[in-house]
């Protein structure tokens, strides 16, 4: 198999995964707690309703390729051992950037996320 076709099997396997909604992992959890694990969101709007969807753009990569060493620094040990790490690694490219949307109602001083529709795909390409 050619390395063109490796690279768009698994860009197609990473597009296929991000199109999974991510949304139903952080239904009813506050968004802080959801910006702390992935990140400050992109976008922030708000809806007439009085609720607020948030936005992230997270760029998908994958690891095509064969493996091969690579260097890794200076590894010291526990025992106060030093030493070179080295490590197998290959070559990751960008497979495309996913845009996840999360909406969240206002609860007290904070927004809580609602979890997506059955279906509602949480990632755009």
């Amino acid at each position: 198999m050619s390395i063109f076709a490796r690279v768009l099997i698994v860009a197609t396997l990473a597009l296929g995964a991000c199109a999974t909604s991510q949304s139903n992992n952080f239904a009813g959890e506050p968004i802080e707690r959801v910006a702390r694990k992935i990140g400050f969101p992109t976008r922030v709007m708000e809806l007439p309703d009085g609720r607020r969807t948030y936005q992230w753009d997270i760029t998908q990569t994958a690891q095509v390729g064969p493996l091969r060493p690579s260097l890794r620094g200076l590894v010291l040990s526990t025992s106060g051992d030093a030493g070179v790490g080295i490590g197998l690694d290959r070559d990751t490219v960008t497979t495309g950037v996913c845009t996840y949307t999360l909406t969240a109602a206002p609860v007290g001083e904070t927004y809580i996320v609602e979890p997506f529709p059955v279906g509602n795909p949480g990632c755009l390409s």
